[in-house]
């Protein structure tokens, strides 16, 4: 009899619940290595990814998260230090480049590019309190059995903005 009950409460409680939803299209990320760290970029937030791009350095000591300026199908863009960004210590110059979807073209360069995964959008998790890349960081997103901090692009190119603004320059 008991059993019974507990069918019943079981299916009483589940119109109380929200429904979950279900056949929401996954989301696709890249997952990335910056300054040793595993990381994620949403690929909706990236127009390209390249390796080996050649940087020619820009005015030294200018601004240290400015790696310098490549040419990306024919259009310069400045490219710049996503680990220095994100707080990482200095390292070698990051091998890889991202384009970032921004109202200008913009490079983000990080260490080492491992996967490109989809994950369901109810898989996300919110970020831990003090990760690092601080307000950069929204999220994070499940790769391998990992919870890896989930980058936002929008908010690494304010932070850009905000760091050459004083100077009169732009992106």
């Amino acid at each position: 009899m008991s059993d019974v009950r507990q069918l019943r409460e079981d299916f009483d409680r589940s119109f109380a619940e929200a429904p979950t939803p279900r056949g929401a299209a996954p989301e696709e990320f890249l997952a990335v290595r910056v300054g040793g760290e595993p990381y994620a970029l949403r690929l909706s937030e990236v127009v390209a990814l390249h390796r080996d791009v050649l940087v020619s350095p820009y005015v030294v000591g200018a601004n240290p998260v400015l790696l310098g300026l490549a040419v990306f199908h024919g259009a310069a863009a400045p490219v710049y230090d996503l680990g220095a960004l994100l707080g990482a210590p200095a390292r070698p110059p990051p091998r890889w480049v991202v384009l970032a979807r921004a109202p200008a073209l913009v490079g983000l360069a990080f260490d080492r590019f491992e996967a490109h995964v989809a994950v369901d959008a109810g898989e996300l998790v919110a970020a831990a309190q003090g990760a690092p890349g601080g307000a950069m960081v929204r999220g994070a997103v499940p790769v391998g059995g990992a919870a890896r901090p989930l980058v936002h692009v929008r908010s690494v190119v304010d932070a850009i903005e905000r760091l050459i603004r004083p100077r009169g320059e732009g992106l």
